[in-house]
């Protein structure tokens, strides 16, 4: 299948070097987290966290799989400094992340393993494509989640008529829904279609590509 074939590009103002690079001094730092999406599932701390963007990586133990992508937050004046508030109320820790980082302009992208944090306005064009595993339900109900991701996630960009943005299509032979979204896009995608489902939903590729 086409679709597999997974290459994601980060394209702002169709200039190549906006794509996310690691500095070389920050390369050599401890492994993270084998399962990324395992460590954001994780239940939300009863206490609010308070810190900064750049205190963020190290407000967790070592392992954490957060990372910042310095150079696209400066790109867009977001400073280093911006004060961070996590709150305890969204069911997972990662869904109370990605509301606080999208206040102040920001988002996470699956890269290298990990989740590296960088402006939103540059994070939108990062997609990734998901192949969703919905043979657990019937047709009908296979339909029906199909046109219902659409409206089941916040801040997305779907396709428009110059051609950007996401998409959602479902293979009814093979009982999987194919979605080209940001990765923000994705976990609430992914996110409500365990919970309509009734069981953690599976699909492929497990991690993103390399971006």
């Amino acid at each position: 299948m086409s679709t597999l074939v997974l290459a994601t590009l980060i394209l702002v103002g169709c200039n190549a070097d906006t794509a996310p690079t690691e500095p070389a001094a920050s390369r050599v730092e401890p492994e993270p987290v084998a399962d990324p999406l395992a460590w954001l599932d994780a239940p939300q701390p009863e206490q609010r966290i308070s810190t900064t963007l750049e205190e963020l990586p190290a407000s967790f133990p070592a392992g954490s799989p957060l990372k910042l992508h310095v150079a696209s937050l400066k790109r867009v004046d977001i400073p280093l400094s911006t004060p961070l508030d996590i709150p305890a109320e969204p069911e997972t820790f990662g869904e109370a992340l990605a509301d606080s980082l999208n206040q102040v302009g920001a988002e996470m992208v699956l890269h290298n393993n990990r989740l590296m944090i960088m402006a939103a306005r540059e994070a939108q064009y990062a997609l990734t494509t998901r192949i969703y595993d919905l043979s657990s339900v019937d047709t009908d109900r296979q339909t029906a989640l199909a046109e219902a991701v659409y409206g089941a996630v916040t801040g997305a960009n779907w396709l428009s008529v110059d051609g950007l943005g996401g998409t959602a299509e479902l293979d009814p032979e093979s009982s999987t829904l194919t979605v080209t979204q940001s990765f923000r896009a994705q976990e609430q995608i992914r996110r409500f279609l365990s919970r309509e489902i009734g069981e953690p939903v599976s699909f492929q590729p497990a991690t993103n590509p390399e971006q």
